[in-house]
């Protein structure tokens, strides 16, 4: 049976409280439908469970003195009525029934009755606890309804301030106001659920917009929760629709606020569900970036857990609206209280998904003249936080951002230029000082340097520093010494450079930018033929900061033991051949192809520099560098295999091996394996172990070459053990899944060789076996 209760018409709140005046029915009801049924309710289906409820309902409607005892009582039975009649399937008729006895007029009477300076007794909770039951029994139109909801909002929103009411039935009276609320939206249709939230909706934020401070918080709160319930509940996208930016802003506040509160388990929930909706969709919550960090700002983060609520939404925050959250810190935010609004700036700068974005933003407002110069003023935050900035861009650089990384340098460029001493500071004190990260962005800030004759007596002023002295244990007067390196090499410069037992402690050092200054002066030094040899004393420790395996440092280190070299004659630079030989080989396969070419080109400088009388002690570390140098005649980089061929030649004319000269001169790389592997079959084996290395490389070509090579090797060694047999195998296996296609082919057919050559290895050992055994078994 479908249920519409009579039309009536909705009459506007009114500022004074006054109930609406109450109108009879139409006439038809009164003479045909009203009068035979108020005189029994046996008509109404729940009558027959119910019977003193309804009488006691229409014994009070009828009443015209009523006490306080009896208003509960009337209230209370609606609620038992509607209660038991949704228990048993009775809501029938309900409605009518409500209608019939003005239920709806009676309890907005009772709302206005009550004083509106004082809360003292519960009728207000009551009265909303009845409207709840009504709602959820579908006694009530949806116009009567929310004529209701208006007048509950006027009588409770306007009470005095929370502090001179009773507490206690003041937070029972908003908690049944919330728990109405939530019911007359959860009896509702779905289909219908839209319609009814948004009036709702718009009848609370009529009260926002009061003059009175505790109202708009009073309606702002019954909105929080009212959202939370209906996340919780309903469709979460409903909210962002219903809601405009000053409202979904102040949803958000209100739910950082409660984070660090010390509220209801329900609040906590509630607060939750609504940060996880707010964070999923930042267009339409997040959307008042200086509000929400100065809000933010002023509130208290003591805990962990808040900490890391705050950072998912400034992170989150600073991803959608970078430079809105720049602009907020660095000119909005007030720097009276700096100390917090720093706090909030090197939060954003430690953002773990978004500070790549921060940083491009930060670069572009520091092209902007206007913001520029906002920001980089003395008390601003930017200098104060040059270390964190810094750091960011550490960070960033070290995870490979390269659509980022010009943007980077070209900040820490600007960076210089504003604040030359705190970046050279940072850059040598906060930064790591073994990592190559650190080495790159110090290599760009030296060029800066050049441009500005301020700049570099900044740098001279931050060595001549007493506190970085200490952290490096050496004199200012040694640290100082590096200032040279990067000024114009004049005579009197590369003078007051030379002083070799000052350098010598440098390079100690355990810090990549100051080891690259110490070198680069010492690179210096070696192009002068007059201070090359002074220089000579220190190749071993120059030699040793090679450890740090950074291609800066190793391409220094080269150019040094280069320019030394050339400066000094045959008889002194062979000693430095015999020393470095050895020590050089490792860097022929290394992974920048500059040092793969300088290291190749050295130890070719190296073997022509040898005296004859010492060439016997250079021979060893010649023929190790032979199987080395072939692989790299398949380098991808041109010069590297260029330099490679050269190198070959010369070792074969080094070693007087005619046939691998001219293979090399040729470029012959066949003709050049068959002579390793002819030549001397006692150096095969050692060549296998030094291949499988090179199954590694992350150049194809080479890759293919060792394989390649390790197939022939096997078939020419003299020893062909199961074991041995195997590990190449084992080394080979992963080859299989090479992205390359040729060296998947070649890895596939010698694994397939090497396993035919392992049968038979097994075969003629079993026949051998047979062969010792037979005498026993003829006897």
């Amino acid at each position: 049976m479908e249920r519409k209760p009579p039309k009536r018409p909705r009459v506007a709140w009114e500022e004074s409280g006054a109930p609406r005046e109450r109108k009879p029915p139409p006439e038809p009801y009164e003479v045909t439908e009203v009068e035979p049924l108020r005189a029994d309710a046996d008509w109404l289906p729940v009558y027959a469970v119910e019977k003193e409820a309804v009488d006691c309902i229409e014994a009070y409607v009828k009443r015209k003195e009523k006490d306080l005892v009896q208003k509960m009582q009337f209230l209370n039975c609606i609620c038992l009525l509607c209660s038991s009649a949704i228990r048993k399937g009775l809501t029938v008729s309900l409605d009518i029934f409500s209608f019939l006895n003005d239920l709806p007029e009676h309890i907005e009477v009772l709302l206005c009755e009550e004083p509106r300076e004082q809360l003292t007794t519960a009728l207000r909770y009551h009265c909303m606890n009845a409207i709840a039951a009504l709602s959820e029994a579908m006694a009530l139109s949806e116009s009567g309804i929310l004529h209701l909801l208006n007048v509950c909002f006027n009588v409770i929103f306007y009470l005095p301030p929370t502090r001179v009411l009773n507490i206690c039935l003041y937070n029972h009276t908003l908690s049944a106001m919330d728990n109405m609320l939530q019911i007359v939206l959860g009896s509702h249709p779905t289909s219908s659920v839209n319609k009814q939230l948004q009036s709702i909706f718009e009848l609370l934020l009529s009260f926002t917009y009061s003059g009175i401070k505790y109202v708009r918080e009073r309606a702002m709160e019954r909105i929080w929760k009212l959202c939370g319930f209906t996340a919780s509940s309903f469709r979460q996208q409903l909210l962002g629709k219903l809601l405009d930016p000053p409202q979904t802003t102040g949803i958000v506040l209100k739910t950082l606020e409660k984070t660090t509160a010390d509220c209801s388990a329900e609040d906590k929930e509630y607060a939750r569900i609504i940060l996880d909706l707010v964070l999923k969709d930042p267009d339409t919550w997040l959307t008042d970036v200086p509000e929400i960090l100065g809000f933010w700002r002023k509130m208290k983060r003591n805990s962990t857990s808040v900490q890391a609520i705050f950072l998912s939404v400034l992170d989150v925050l600073a991803g959608r609206f970078p430079r809105d959250v720049l602009t907020s810190v660095l000119t909005q935010l007030p720097h009276t209280d700096q100390s917090t609004t720093l706090e909030v700036w090197k939060m954003v700068l430690t953002l773990p998904e978004s500070s790549e974005r921060i940083l491009d933003e930060l670069y572009s407002i520091l092209q902007d003249k206007e913001l520029c110069r906002i920001a980089t003023a003395e008390s601003g935050l930017l200098r104060l936080t040059v270390p964190e900035i810094l750091g960011s861009i550490h960070r960033s650089l070290e995870r490979n951002s390269k659509s980022l990384q010009k943007t980077l340098f070209s900040l820490l460029d600007v960076l210089t230029i504003q604040f030359p001493k705190d970046v050279l500071r940072s850059v040598l004190t906060d930064l790591p000082q073994t990592d190559s990260t650190t080495l790159d962005m110090w290599s760009s800030v030296l060029p800066v340097l050049k441009t500005s004759e301020h700049i570099l007596d900044e740098l001279s002023n931050v060595l001549q520093d007493q506190r970085l002295c200490e952290i490096f244990n050496v004199t200012t007067a040694e640290l100082g010494l590096l200032r040279l390196t990067v000024m114009h090499p004049t005579e009197e410069n590369m003078q007051q450079l030379c002083q070799p037992a000052r350098l010598q402690r440098l390079l100690k050092i355990e810090s990549l930018p100051l080891l690259w200054l110490v070198l680069t002066g010492l690179v210096l030094l070696s192009e002068r033929p007059e201070t090359a040899g002074v220089i000579r004393a220190l190749l071993p420790e120059v030699m040793e900061t090679l450890r740090f395996a950074s291609t800066p440092i190793t391409l220094k280190v080269l150019n040094i033991f280069r320019n030394v070299m050339r400066n000094l004659g045959k008889r002194q630079a062979s000693p430095i051949a015999l020393q470095l030989a050895e020590k050089i080989l490792p860097l022929f396969n290394h992974v920048s192809s500059e040092v793969r070419e300088g290291s190749i080109s050295l130890f070719k400088d190296m073997m022509e520099a040898v005296v004859w009388c010492k060439k016997g002690n250079m021979k060893k570390a010649v023929r190790r560098g032979l199987l080395p140098l072939l692989f790299q005649m398949s380098d991808e980089t041109p010069s590297v295999a260029q330099a490679s061929g050269e190198a070959l030649v010369a070792c074969a004319k080094f070693l007087k091996w005619k046939e691998l000269k001219h293979q090399a001169r040729e470029e012959n790389t066949v003709g050049i394996r068959m002579c390793l592997l002819q030549q001397d079959r006692r150096r095969v084996e050692g060549y296998l172990w030094q291949s499988l290395p090179y199954l590694k490389d992350s150049q194809a070509s080479l890759r293919c070459e060792a394989v390649t090579f390790l197939g022939l090797a096997v078939q020419h060694s003299r020893e062909q053990s199961e074991e041995m047999l195997n590990e190449i195998c084992n080394a080979l296996q992963p080859l299989e899944d090479d992205a390359h296609p040729a060296v998947r082919s070649l890895a596939a057919g010698t694994i397939q060789m090497l396993r035919h050559e392992r049968q038979q290895a097994a075969s003629a050992r079993s026949r051998l076996a047979a062969l010792c055994c037979w005498p026993c078994i003829a006897i």
